[in-house]
């Protein structure tokens, strides 16, 4: 097996910028989870943490779909 280089985690300089970034892929990733039909109940369920209170996760809202 050939192993494969890993990307580097992306660094932030301010939380708020990580807090963006985190922000725009968990909606992109539900875009994409809507397209390929896994926009009902906990088939398209993702979740992204909270960089400065890892107590607080982001969801979709249950009726939202993003298709």
């Amino acid at each position: 097996m050939i192993e494969q280089p890993r990307p580097n985690p992306q660094t932030f300089a301010r939380v708020e910028d990580e807090r963006t970034y985190r922000n725009e892929h968990l909606v992109a990733a539900l875009r994409v989870f809507g397209r390929l039909g896994f926009s009902e109940g906990t088939a398209g369920h993702i979740t992204a943490r909270d960089p400065e209170r890892l107590d607080h996760f982001w969801v979709n809202p249950e009726p939202q779909l993003f298709d």
